[in-house]
């Protein structure tokens, strides 16, 4: 099972907490991911497909509860309506009723239709409304891999309804067009997980926040590590230039006319030939500083260059 199957499966087994809801999140459902036709003087058809056996039950139990319809489970052995083979197909026996539901919901088979905000009366029926459309439509990668989530519609208007909505939660979604549908999507960790605490996935939150403070630890560590790779690489460095100098001024036979705290620094260096400068001035007992110790090396590469 794929891991936006798995976040659904888990919102499936939620139950909604008043009629309001369940109407909230059935609304989000039909609105983002139902198949529509209309026959004129017989009703509508509706049909809703879902990926499990749990979203199936969910969407059931709301079109039985919120509406006492009876709706039609089964499972497609073949494409039909759009809906790829093995997955659950509900529809809905009574076209009159199932017209009259529509028209409260405020959907046409092929019109365009924004957000009804009748059905978000409160937070809880916006949190509804946003977990029938991801349940309908949404798509979320395994936070271990990236933070991508999206919700993939079909229609213009829901597309950016449903942007803006999330925008009010301060979370920047983006819309790019693909395979003749509307992406609403978002990348970032803080829209990832703060739009799965919306739509209930408790539990799918937790896990991406602790996903992201694991990279971000690793990260951390990572830098650190680079950090005191490229300080000892620069130490070594400097320690082998100021090696070559001395080495260079012993050889030219002048080390012994150098005035007494170079030829200190230079012995301090040749006893120590990798410490870094504040391990040398730890070596000399605190006599001489970190930045006394660089300006007299300093001095010695710069006067071995005459030699």
């Amino acid at each position: 099972m794929r891991f936006h199957e798995e976040i659904k499966n888990y919102l499936a087994l939620r139950e909604e907490n008043s009629i309001e809801e369940m109407e909230a999140s059935l609304y989000g459902i039909c609105a983002s991911g139902a198949s529509v036709s209309i026959s004129a003087g017989t009703g509508a058809v509706l049909r809703l497909s879902a990926q499990t056996a749990a979203i199936a039950r969910y969407i059931f139990k709301l079109i039985h509860k919120a509406f006492v319809l009876k709706a039609t489970v089964y499972k497609t052995e073949s494409s039909a309506f759009g809906t790829k083979a093995g997955r659950y197909m509900i529809e809905v026996a009574d076209k009159l009723r199932t017209m009259e539901m529509l028209a409260y919901f405020g959907i046409s088979a092929g019109t365009p239709h924004p957000i009804q905000q009748s059905f978000l009366a409160d937070e809880a029926c916006r949190q509804a409304f946003l977990r029938g459309v991801f349940i309908a439509c949404g798509y979320a990668t395994d936070p271990k891999s990236a933070y991508l989530i999206e919700f993939r519609l079909e229609n213009k208007a829901l597309a950016n309804g449903i942007k803006g909505f999330l925008a009010e939660y301060g979370l920047i979604y983006r819309i790019r067009e693909k395979n003749k549908q509307y992406v609403v999507y978002a990348k970032q960790a803080d829209a990832y997980s703060t739009t799965l605490a919306l739509i209930g996935a408790n539990q799918y939150c937790l896990a991406a926040e602790g996903s992201y403070a694991m990279k971000d630890m690793k990260n951390q560590l990572t830098r650190a590590v680079n950090c005191d790779t490229a300080n000892l690489n620069r130490t070594v460095e400097a320690s082998l230039a100021q090696l070559e100098a001395i080495k260079r001024i012993e050889g030219s036979g002048n080390f012994d006319s150098l005035p007494q705290p170079l030829k200190d620094a230079a012995e301090l260096r040749r006893a120590n030939e990798l410490a870094s400068l504040s391990e040398l001035s730890e070596d000399s007992k605190g006599r001489v500083s970190k930045s006394a110790l660089s300006r007299r090396l300093n001095k010695l590469i710069e006067l071995s260059k005459k030699y």
